[in-house]
């Protein structure tokens, strides 16, 4: 009954398996779409025309909460474009908790570029803007330009190819508190440095570090769809990024997720660690067979790509030693494998027919007996045979081996049973024989 029970495990563990994730998703959002308005405003440096703000959001499962985004010896945190990031030089920042609220209708610095976990502001929560459940604060008459009524205001450019226009829904969601003890290490700039940006100065691509860290006491999503902002970026050209995130689960529990790399558990500082792999958090992300059920599957792919999914996979006993081997099979289960007397638990008789009792005749005489037995076994030449003998409550009376090479009748007294009804299970090399016999 245990190795059937591990092999539904298995299976189990086979076709589910990526159902102990924290992480749902990675959400890139589209923000905004800068013009020649946003071009022209130079008090926070030079914005190109037609450069894109994203925003990047982790949704997480109900009642998780990210405690750290980072890069160690083993993983890279990582964020790349092929033209320079945006850092607004007036009142931009590096993190996105210490943008002052109050200027966010300033220039462009909604549009500066920053990581952060959950907060957009001092006092606002960065949320999609599909999920905006107000208005906007941000762009248009809400900017300085506009308000002044010497322009139509800066970040007021309604391209479909950012969605919602950030003048309608900004994604913006003010709140009592945001996460608390934010402490950014490593080769994050402190708090009290003159950089705007992770990224240093507007010249910069990239940001990349096997020793960075951001943490806080824990920052969750506004609402029940608990997507968290972790970066906002913006760039001319596409992003690419490789983050590492340190997730609570409901139950206070720390998990390590991966952009990089296989699951994995370790000491450290006397504390254990587990660390498990996140294809979403590798952007662009890749695409293959998610599908369990098919051979190319594989738990480093974040998006479905059907085409890829070949070989639906069929489990089976590939030991062409085993009575039940199976040519079509192309996944071996070894708990599968049925051999001669041997079988996990199963119906020999049902799994390998040929090896079937039914195939050969038991007998067991005289019986009902006064003292001795002779028992035969047509058609199986085996040299050993084992007999157990129990009593009508199925317990185990005795066990006799006999050697039964050269014999074709094994006897065996009875002279120690009382009167009564028994069990008698023979087992030899190909199979297992059952017979009732009654001692008068």
């Amino acid at each position: 009954m245990k190795n059937i029970l591990f092999l539904l495990i298995l299976i189990s563990t086979l076709f589910s398996a990526k159902g102990y994730c924290q992480i749902e998703s990675v959400v890139v959002e589209k923000y905004y779409y800068s013009d020649a308005n946003d071009s022209a405003d130079t008090d926070g440096g030079f914005l190109p025309i037609g450069s894109i703000t994203y925003r990047v959001f982790v949704d997480l499962v109900k009642g998780s909460s990210i405690t750290k985004i980072y890069g160690d010896s083993a993983h890279m945190l990582k964020f790349f474009s092929a033209t320079p990031f945006f850092n607004n030089t007036d009142r931009g920042k590096s993190y996105g908790y210490e943008i002052d609220n109050t200027k966010l209708g300033k220039n462009t610095v909604a549009l500066d570029s920053w990581i952060s976990l959950g907060a957009a502001s001092k006092k606002h929560l960065g949320i999609p803007k599909a999920d905006d459940p107000d208005s906007s604060i941000v762009g248009g008459i809400y900017n300085d330009g506009g308000s002044q009524g010497n322009t139509p205001g800066l970040i007021s450019n309604g391209s479909s190819l950012a969605g919602i226009p950030v003048t309608d829904k900004d994604g913006l969601v003010q709140v009592l508190a945001i996460p608390t003890n934010y402490f950014p290490s490593g080769d994050f700039p402190l708090m009290s440095t003159l950089d705007t940006s992770i990224f240093g100065d507007n010249s910069k691509t990239y940001f990349e570090s096997h020793n960075a860290t951001l943490q806080c006491s824990g920052a969750a999503g506004f609402d029940s769809l608990n997507k968290v902002l972790v970066a906002q970026l913006t760039t001319i050209d596409d992003i690419n990024f490789e983050i590492n995130l340190e997730v609570k689960d409901s139950s206070g529990n720390l998990v390590r997720y991966i952009a990089v790399g296989n699951d994995t558990t370790y000491i450290q500082n006397q504390v254990q660690v587990t660390e498990r792999l996140s294809p979403f958090l590798k952007y662009p992300p890749s695409c293959g067979c998610t599908d369990p059920y098919y051979l190319e599957y594989s738990n480093q792919y974040a998006c479905s790509d059907s085409s890829a999914c070949l070989t639906k996979i069929k489990l089976g006993c590939m030991d062409q030693l085993a009575c039940n081997y199976d040519p079509d099979a192309n996944f071996n289960v070894n708990e599968m494998c049925c051999y001669p007397g041997f079988c996990n638990d199963r119906d020999l008789d049902i799994v390998c027919p040929s090896l079937s009792s039914g195939n050969r005749l038991f007998q067991v005489y005289p019986n009902p007996t006064v003292d001795n037995i002779n028992m035969v076994i047509n058609g199986d030449d085996s040299k050993l045979i084992n007999i157990e003998v129990y009593n009508a409550y199925g317990v185990l009376l005795f066990i006799h081996q006999f050697n039964i090479v050269g014999q074709n009748v094994v006897n065996m007294s009875l002279n120690s049973l009382e009167h009564g009804v028994y069990m008698l299970k023979a087992y030899t090399e190909k199979g297992i024989y059952n017979s009732t016999i009654i001692k008068q």
